[in-house]
């Protein structure tokens, strides 16, 4: 196991269970096979922005893969609405800031 590596499996870490409906946002080639097994009946489907062949769609978890800050703004305008109500969560970074920043 490499240095620094928890152990902890990918679905665990982002939340997916038995019946979630995940959405993959411009996700890298392959993205499927760091989550590994997924427990039936997820439902894993790739989707483009702006959503529109969505409609109707309410995902429990959406992971939108972006390269700026801008990117993250325009993608979460468009997919936002389609969430089931939730609590927020998130990612931090040391000190409890957010993981990410712009640049």
């Amino acid at each position: 196991m490499p240095a620094g590596y928890s152990g902890t499996p990918a679905l665990k870490k982002l939340g997916i269970k038995h019946g979630h409906t995940v959405f993959l946002s411009e996700a890298p080639a392959g993205f499927e096979l760091v989550l590994g097994e997924l427990p039936e009946p997820v439902s894993l489907r790739r989707v483009d922005p702006p959503f529109d062949g969505e409609v109707g769609a309410q995902p429990d978890i959406v992971l939108l893969f972006v390269q700026s800050v801008a990117a993250l703004r325009d993608r979460f305008e468009h997919v936002a609405p389609r969430f089931k109500p939730m609590r927020p969560s998130g990612w931090r970074g040391p000190g409890g800031r957010p993981a990410l920043r712009p640049t």
